[in-house]
């Protein structure tokens, strides 16, 4: 590699770094939020009212997409992560 590449290699991890440092701070949020509307189901749950039962079911469909988008950030970090220690290793 010559001193071209060296340096564009560095830029690209250093582009790489930052977009894995906001994908983690992105995910503990991701993850932080869907704790507290676990939360929040749970205490709806304990003094279930039949009037709230749409609510419960409409629940049940956010956690599950909130759980798809948390395993879809998952796959693209650690994608990021693999394609970072592939660029370590060629440096």
């Amino acid at each position: 590699m010559n001193l071209t590449q060296l340096n564009e290699l560095e830029e690209l991890k250093t582009r790489l770094d930052k977009r894995i440092t906001h994908h983690r701070e992105s995910l503990a949020s991701s993850c932080r939020a869907l704790i507290q509307h676990l939360q929040d189901v749970a205490c709806k749950l304990g003094n279930p009212d039949i009037s709230h039962l749409h609510l419960h079911i409409s629940n049940l469909g956010e956690i599950q997409s909130s759980g798809t988008i948390i395993d879809a950030e998952c796959g693209q970090l650690m994608g990021k992560i693999e394609v970072l220690g592939l660029l370590e290793e060629l440096s």
